[in-house]
């Protein structure tokens, strides 16, 4: 599991943190989050590593795409 903080990605938005899992260990991210980390609980986003990966994807397409158009 990975904690990672929004302002990471492209669009540079406020930090909000992320914990990025695999589906072996989402049940338990769940449980430190409504336990040991509980007053994260509201702020911290969990999510699947495949999430990030079809949004990498997704972007590097967008950006292959802008570049081959000039429309960026």
């Amino acid at each position: 599991m990975t904690v990672i903080s929004k302002s990471l990605f492209k669009n540079g938005s406020t930090a909000s943190p992320y914990l990025v899992t695999t589906d072996a260990y989402m049940d338990k991210a769940k449980q430190l989050v409504e336990g040991s980390f509980h007053e994260m609980g509201k702020a911290l986003k969990i999510v699947n590593w495949r999430k990030i990966q079809e949004l990498y994807d997704a972007r590097k397409r967008v950006d292959e795409i802008e570049s081959e158009t000039n429309l960026a």
